[in-house]
């Protein structure tokens, strides 16, 4: 009967395998990750382009700054948690572990999702910033069916489709000019405006343009077909234009907004090609499980034109509150695709920073919404000035990692003047 399954299921399996590499922007800011994200307004120096480049233009962050390194990385899922799979693997499963196992995946569907992100050496002075980054996402969507149908089978007559199925993944490199300046100042109130130039060198990209498939059971055998479809490309160029807004309000409260990949496209012209695979099920029984039932039916690789591909826009909002040893800070970001990078899906984070010693911030928040649903954060950092270290992780849908659907983690140093 394991037999059958896996011949049922061979597409899907084709698609995570090639469509899977997990590689967001701001992800790799320690700060800002163990803040949960909430970090629109209190972002300063480098790390502008990734949050907000109004910033730049606040006085107290028109200090030189310089960027040794910043690196992130983030996986996660909305089904299944560390626990659940370290408990279920290689385990015999009973009905009421096959339906706990079912009722975990939403019913639009299983997603698993990753990114990463890699900044080096860049530098900030007065209302300016130059980074260089590279960054990576991955996002795979998988109706719910073909689960059902791997942990319960398939009654006779009864017929299972595998659409649905969405992937996208990408790799860029980035190399960002940052402005920020001040634009209106009326009484204890200061309005300032900024922007990101971006160069976009593309380095990796594949989705799926095709996902379709199903399978039915007669009393001669289980019979389907599936078509699976890639569009990859090893190389491009682009560019991609933020705009941001922040204002302060007295000493303690600062808002600030951003749409980042305002305007944007990237043209993929290197390495072009489209890979396709059918898959057939022919007559399939636990008798002949082991033969040629289950085959590839086709298998074609071609060469096509360049093509052009955009980033998502994605909008964040956020406000922060200083206090003498405390910071509190609160974020909205909205997207409006649901692709690799962003989520239709509203994302609220609070944060909360506490200066235990003066060289020693201690950190925590929380995110709502987004792709994580809800998510944990915590992290510290040292500022032995001008040098500074920052540590975040964050666990999604639990506070300790065995019992969470997700993890990142992040470890930024740099030079503040």
């Amino acid at each position: 009967m394991k037999e059958i399954i896996k011949g049922i299921i061979l597409g899907i399996l084709i698609l995570l395998c090639i469509s899977g590499k997990a590689f967001g922007f701001g992800e790799s800011q320690a700060r800002a990750l163990s803040l949960g994200g909430a970090y629109t307004t209190l972002a300063r120096g480098t790390e502008t382009s990734l949050w907000n480049p109004a910033n730049l233009g606040i006085t107290d962050a028109r200090r030189s700054s310089f960027n040794l390194f910043s690196l992130g990385a983030r996986i996660g899922n909305n089904g299944i948690s560390v626990k659940n799979y370290n408990s279920y693997t290689g385990s015999f499963l009973d009905e009421n572990d096959k339906e706990k196992i079912i009722s975990s995946i939403p019913e639009d569907g299983f997603n698993i999702n990753g990114n990463a992100e890699g900044i080096f050496p860049g530098a900030s002075w007065g209302p300016f910033a130059l980074t260089t980054k590279i960054i990576g996402e991955a996002n795979l969507s998988i109706s719910k069916e073909p689960f059902h149908l791997l942990l319960f089978g398939n009654s006779l007559g009864e017929k299972t489709t595998f659409d649905g199925t969405e992937g996208e993944s990408y790799i860029l490199g980035d190399i960002a000019l940052s402005y920020g300046r001040s634009f209106l100042k009326k009484g204890n109130k200061e309005f300032f405006v900024g922007g990101n130039l971006k160069w976009l060198k593309g380095l990796f990209y594949e989705d799926v343009i095709e996902a379709k498939g199903e399978v039915l059971t007669l009393a001669t055998g289980i019979e389907g077909e599936g078509d699976f479809a890639l569009r990859k490309a090893t190389g491009g160029y682009g560019f991609s234009l933020d705009l941001g807004f922040a204002s302060i309000i007295g000493k303690r409260i600062t808002i600030g907004a951003c749409f980042f990949n305002l305007l944007n496209n990237v043209k993929w012209n290197k390495g072009t090609k489209e890979q396709g695979y059918k898959v057939v099920i022919d007559s399939l029984t636990a008798e002949n499980s082991d033969d040629d039932s289950v085959f590839l039916d086709e298998d074609y690789e071609k060469d096509i034109g360049s093509f052009n591909a955009h980033l998502p826009t994605i909008f964040r909002a956020g406000f922060s509150y200083k206090l003498r040893k405390v910071t509190l800070s609160l974020d909205w970001e909205q997207g409006f695709e649901k692709r690799a990078g962003a989520s239709k899906t509203p994302r609220i984070s609070f944060g909360s920073e506490y200066h235990l010693l003066k060289w020693l911030p201690l950190r925590g928040g929380l995110t709502l919404g987004g792709k994580e649903n809800f998510a944990f954060s915590w992290g510290a950092g040292l500022e032995l000035k001008p040098f500074f270290i920052d540590f975040g992780m964050s666990t999604q849908n639990a506070f300790l990692p065995n019992y969470g659907k997700g993890l990142a983690l992040a470890i930024s140093s740099g030079l503040r003047f």
